[in-house]
């Protein structure tokens, strides 16, 4: 049985031009990429910075765990992994480029 995929967006909670996603930019190689709005459209794929890890880590709550989360290893833990560290729940997540509330939980 094949997993379902699915993207996960994350925008900047100060900027939402800014957003980090989950993608699998190689068929077997999900990871977090750095996206920006450029007018109506969204570009992107450029790998985490740091400025993204810092997005996650206050999305998922773990900024008490950064120093266990280094960029490179943060860049490929999935949403659903993210979550699982996390003390309590991550709220729901709605992007609107994606349409449908998703919670990390449900995404691999």
């Amino acid at each position: 049985m094949r997993a379902i995929r699915r993207g996960y967006s994350v925008n900047d909670p100060d900027d939402c031009s800014i957003a980090v996603d989950w993608r699998w930019p190689l068929p077997d190689n999900p990871t977090w990429t750095m996206s920006q709005k450029e007018g109506q459209a969204w570009e992107g794929g450029d790998p985490l910075t740091e400025y993204g890890r810092q997005i996650l880590l206050e999305h998922f709550e773990l900024l008490d765990q950064a120093d266990d989360l280094p960029l490179e290893r943060i860049a490929v833990l999935s949403p659903a992994d993210l979550e699982s560290r996390c003390q309590k729940p991550v709220r729901q997540h709605q992007s609107s480029r994606m349409g449908d509330h998703v919670a990390a939980s449900a995404v691999l």
